[in-house]
């Protein structure tokens, strides 16, 4: 039996790591073998191979990766002080996709292991066609969907069965919550009006109609941490039993 498989998605500082943390909270009262690979990564600098995920009932993932092409990404190619092409960037995040699919969530899922994922394939369709766009560049939605790692990750048989985005009514929060955490990622996407745009992505129907049959939930990311804290634990059960 397929393991359950949710992607945690939405605007940069909106809380998808409340909501990452909130489930694995869950899912350790429950007693779950948990493999988080950003811990894994960070101790082997690889994925790890089917013998150390057959030990485990649930997978905590997030794109890009912190290994290969996901290294890459994060320490070069998304940078604000560089500027890279948009398809080499979104050609780099299909790849570390495909890498990520290949090594782990395929073998995770066909020997019935949970995934939960902050960010995906979810992320490039709204993320890839905007920077094109902010620098001048041709990069359509059906462009980024053709990548090979993309267009991987889209076959039904690989999709989410569900898709969380938590949100928020004005995209000024999200900047503020940016400009007041520890971590500065210096990451070329966090800009105001990148940001506004990408909600407008996120809430769609294009984005919405690229995930036939999957339910996208919109969670409410503004009331509190709290508010979004259970929000997280009840979606979790919604999905996971």
């Amino acid at each position: 039996m397929r393991g359950k498989f949710m992607i945690l998605d939405g605007l940069d500082g909106i809380g998808k790591g409340v909501y990452l943390d909130a489930m694995k909270a869950e899912a350790e009262q429950e007693g779950k073998r948990i493999l988080d690979l950003h811990e894994y990564w960070r101790q082997h600098g690889s994925h790890p191979d089917e013998h150390e995920l057959s030990e485990v009932d649930l997978v905590l993932s997030s794109e890009p990766t912190y290994v290969g092409w996901g290294a890459k990404i994060r320490q070069e190619l998304i940078r604000a002080d560089k500027e890279y092409p948009a398809k080499e960037i979104a050609e780099a995040y299909s790849k570390d996709r495909m890498e990520l699919y290949q090594a782990v969530i395929i073998p995770a899922l066909k020997n019935g292991i949970d995934v939960i994922q902050s960010r995906g394939v979810t992320t490039s369709l709204v993320y890839q066609p905007l920077d094109a766009k902010k620098k001048g560049e041709a990069l359509s939605l059906a462009d980024v969907k053709e990548l090979e790692g993309n267009a991987f990750c889209l076959k039904k048989e690989v999709m989410p069965d569900m898709i969380v985005i938590p949100t928020v009514s004005d995209v000024k929060e999200v900047i503020r919550r940016l400009a007041a955490r520890d971590k500065q990622d210096n990451a070329s996407f966090e800009r105001y009006e990148f940001q506004l745009e990408a909600k407008k992505g996120f809430e769609s129907e294009a984005f919405k109609q690229s995930f036939p049959g999957v339910p996208v939930i919109y969670a409410d990311a503004e009331t509190s941490v709290e508010h979004s804290k259970k929000e997280a634990a009840r979606l979790y059960h919604e999905l996971f039993g």
